[in-house]
């Protein structure tokens, strides 16, 4: 399908994805079955953190301070924990981050710094890995595995930025081959972990992805689905009264394919 109206949305969804190119997401390898509401057990308290202690500014201990706070294990190779060590939170003052932001606050401070999580265990007792996004010292990037979620539940991603999601969108209306192809050449992913693949000959689309970057290109095509929707039928109605005026037959109705369905 290619039409001005597409081609306006695709302008404004390139703006959306320039935005989001510093959240580069990492690979998958097999999608891992997600359970019903959050995947992983909030923090019962409060991480505080103080700046003024250079044994504790860094996030290895923020790490740890998330791990004591939810009950949640984490596993991490020398090479990454001795980075995790030396890299600094970047906090100039004292910081109390409240149970219900403790997994989106330390997540994002992460994905800030380099490095994402996957999930080992998505049972008790909970395991996750924490891993560089890009190759360091000769030595290349681990993908974890993306947990699987549906479009209903986006909003997990969003909580969650430093998981890599797998989720599955049918755009009915929209040409999903060229959008695809439109979208790898505006997504930036060094990592090559963000992916958009059509699916087959049908109108469903294929994302993989890092969380709230995933999340905002997948309401990002579902309002273009929307607008595309509400354009087609605009077109069927106009083509019906038109018709129906010089008594002609009427070719468009409820069974019309969808413009994207071709």
């Amino acid at each position: 399908m290619s039409s001005p109206r597409f081609a306006g949305l695709a302008a404004l969804l390139s703006i959306c994805v320039a935005c989001q190119s510093a959240f580069a997401a990492s690979g998958t390898s097999g999608p891992a079955r997600l359970p019903a509401a959050d995947f992983l057990p909030p923090a019962e308290r409060p991480l505080e953190l103080r700046v003024d202690d250079v044994q504790t500014n860094n996030l290895n201990h923020l790490v740890g301070l998330l791990a004591e706070a939810t009950g949640v294990e984490f596993t991490i190779d020398e090479s990454t924990r001795n980075q995790l060590r030396q890299m600094s939170t970047g906090l100039a003052v004292d910081v109390t981050v409240p149970p219900e932001e403790a997994w989106r606050w330390v997540e994002g401070l992460l994905v800030h710094s380099g490095f994402q999580l996957g999930a080992v265990s998505l049972r008790p007792p909970y395991l996750v890995g924490v891993y560089p996004m890009m190759p360091r010292g000769g030595i290349p990037a681990f993908r974890p595995r993306a947990i699987r979620v549906a479009v209903d539940d986006l909003v997990l991603c969003e909580a969650h930025p430093a998981f890599n999601f797998i989720t599955v969108l049918d755009l009915p209306h929209v040409d999903v081959r060229q959008l695809g192809n439109s979208l790898r050449a505006l997504t930036s992913d060094p990592s090559g972990g963000q992916n958009v693949v059509p699916v087959g000959n049908s109108n469903s689309i294929i994302l993989t992805g890092q969380g709230s970057t995933l999340s905002d290109l997948a309401a990002m095509l579902l309002w273009i689905e929307e607008r595309e929707r509400e354009a087609w039928e605009g077109r069927r109605t106009d083509s019906e009264g038109s018709e129906s005026g010089s008594n002609g037959p009427t070719t468009s109705g409820p069974g019309q394919t969808p413009p994207g369905r071709g």
